[in-house]
């Protein structure tokens, strides 16, 4: 047939047609824009009805044009060939194509070809002119969103075919222009107006990014996608999150709560655990760093207290952080900066020992690294000795069986130690519901501290809160949940009792005056391995709410015997948590945490 029968076939609604006439024009790479010119024509202004019975011609004629304008489309960027005509052509029918667009997405017909298409679209135009019309266009930016987010009959997210690992088409065309889309300030103020009237599209974006992510490890496994491609597909989502997050962070909080899932960071690295071993370009290893960049960004935002540092370090370690990050020191040149960057990202992940659980996880990921691949590991650097040893000492803290209950009991009331019996004594821990910053073992004890002090901190406290609207989350008064302050009591407990003897003759030697009771013991919780320490004097640097506090636990420790105050610093994010501890030692010799005020978090 020659072409221009074809082109009548088409306008009849025949499929071999369709087929015949795009191979035709790649076969012999005709860009020659009047074919195009003819086709639109098959795009009838209005849409079909919504019974394709009648029009079921102009339908296949519709598709058949897209297809031959998109295949031409294609074959001019492929060839740098002049678009001005095409582009003249595709400002013209814009928003006649994205109408369409819209009417295959419905009926679940010539949706891959629809994405690419309108991406293609975006990029044709070197004076950007027709990527301003569709991003600006709140018809097109829907569109892409519901492209991106759509999922095919078995359920699985659309990924491009993996033909060629350096060819754009292997990467996910709706991906890209969401990245355009966020980077633009037409685009993304169309973006954030359609997901403000619709929070529920904004929850949908951030679910397909977590599903997306999980497809790409199992994709890898099951052969239909390389190494490097799998690693691209990564990488495009960790960029889309990184501007979802610095463009909209503080305009759609509904965007923020799930990229700070827990769910999100396990996913991450159980795909790369999944994709590394595998024959990944050495070129790609900085790909790599850039995504432990980002999400180590995130795994220390406190945001509005959607989800805590260390449920966010639990699921990483869980996914696999320590057998990516020992990979990556196995392939990564020693003197260069990343080297120095992930042997940084494992210290600061080791530093959450002191929260519960964490330790087991964390001798759990160590557990499971080859012993071969370890060793080679630790042949390059010797500072992952120390984390192991950090990991162990921290283990050792968390014993089976050695762990506070639950609630475990804190009492923050100051002269609490003055008529203490024994552990016992203790009952469910009584909370502020002011500040949620405090907590009492009895009501007696709750309102004895109200009328002491708290009545005149609580505000202060609640004003310094995570979460609070004028919170400023990265100062230093924010307060750690009672959680994990019953955490970091506990542990220091176990820390002193059993440093005991090394403090006691370090007060011997260094011939301290003052009993070892009087004087300020020292938990560092950030060193690697963790260390303790006895001061004779010490500063306290909080914010003045809590100076009355501060200063009373201090006198009162002077005044009791067997009273001791620790000051411990642990990590919280990108912050450290500067805490101060009471602990009472019985006539066993045992030692019991009372209270835990948090001083502030530098």
């Amino acid at each position: 047939m020659t072409e221009i029968q074809l082109l009548q076939a088409v306008a009849n609604g025949s499929y071999a047609a369709q087929m015949a006439l795009v191979k035709h024009i790649q076969t012999t790479n005709n860009v020659d824009v009047s074919i195009s010119r003819f086709v639109i024509r098959f795009l009838h202004p209005e849409l079909v009805p919504s019974t394709p019975l009648d029009n079921g011609h102009r339908i296949m004629a519709a598709i058949g044009a897209m297809s031959v304008i998109s295949t031409q489309c294609r074959l001019m960027i492929i060839n740098e060939a002049d678009t001005q005509d095409m582009v003249e052509l595709l400002r013209e029918h814009c928003m006649r194509f994205v109408r369409w667009f819209h009417f295959f997405k419905k009926r679940g017909a010539f949706v891959v070809t629809s994405g690419a298409f309108l991406w293609m679209m975006a990029n044709m135009d070197p004076s950007r002119e027709l990527e301003v019309m569709l991003l600006s266009s709140r018809s097109a930016v829907d569109l892409t969103i519901s492209l991106w987010t759509r999922r095919d009959q078995n359920g699985e997210h659309f990924f491009p075919d993996d033909d060629d690992d350096d060819d754009d088409n292997s990467r996910c065309p709706m991906l890209i222009l969401l990245k355009q889309i966020m980077h633009h300030d037409a685009g993304r103020s169309t973006l954030l107006s359609l997901l403000h009237s619709s929070p529920s599209k904004a929850g949908r974006m951030t679910r397909t990014i977590i599903a997306r992510i999980r497809n790409i490890g199992n994709r890898y496994q099951n052969g239909q996608m390389s190494a490097s491609c799998a690693l691209q597909h990564l990488l495009d989502l960790v960029h889309l999150m990184r501007v979802i997050i610095y463009r909209a962070i503080g305009l759609l909080p509904y965007f923020l709560e799930p990229l700070q899932s827990p769910k999100l960071f396990f996913a991450i690295f159980q795909a790369l655990d999944i994709i590394l071993p595998g024959n990944v370009d050495s070129a790609k290893w900085s790909s790599v760093v850039d995504i432990l960049y980002f999400v180590f960004e995130l795994v220390p935002d406190l945001g509005n207290g959607y989800s805590s540092p260390v449920t966010k370090v639990r699921a990483a370690v869980d996914g696999g952080f320590l057998r990516v990050s020992v990979f990556l020191l196995l392939h990564i040149p020693v003197t260069s900066k990343e080297y120095t960057f992930v042997l940084d990202t494992m210290a600061s992940i080791v530093a959450y020992g002191p929260y519960s659980n964490m330790a087991l996880y964390l001798r759990k990921g160590i557990a499971s690294l080859n012993l071969e691949v370890l060793s080679r590991a630790t042949a390059r650097s010797t500072r992952l000795v120390k984390f192991w040893e950090a990991v162990d000492q921290a283990s050792k803290m968390w014993d089976k069986g050695l762990g506070p209950p639950n609630p475990y009991p804190l009492c923050h009331y100051v002269e609490h130690s003055q008529d203490l019996g024994s552990s016992s004594q203790f009952g469910k821990s009584m909370k502020c519901r002011g500040c949620h910053a405090v907590a009492y073992c009895s009501t007696r004890c709750q309102k004895l501290d109200w009328e002491a002090r708290h009545r005149e901190e609580c505000p202060g406290i609640r004003a310094h809160s995570l979460g609070h609207s004028g919170c400023e989350c990265f100062g230093h008064a924010e307060q750690l949940p009672l959680k994990y302050q019953a955490d970091l009591g506990y542990f220091v407990q176990r820390v002193i009792q059993s440093h005991i003897g090394v403090f006691e003759d370090i007060h011997r030697r260094d011939n301290f005056q003052a009993p070892l009771h009087s004087l300020l013991l020292v938990v560092d919780g950030l060193a690697t391995p963790l260390t303790a320490n006895v001061v004779s004097a010490a500063t306290f640097e909080c914010h003045e709410h809590l100076f009355p506090r501060v200063q009373a636990n201090v006198s009162q420790h002077i005044k009791e015997s067997e009273t001791y105050l620790v000051k411990g610093s642990f990590l919280w994010g990108l912050l450290i948590a500067n805490v101060l501890v009471k602990l009472w030692r019985d006539d066993q010799k045992n030692f019991h945490a009372v209270s835990l005020t948090v001083l502030g978090c530098t």
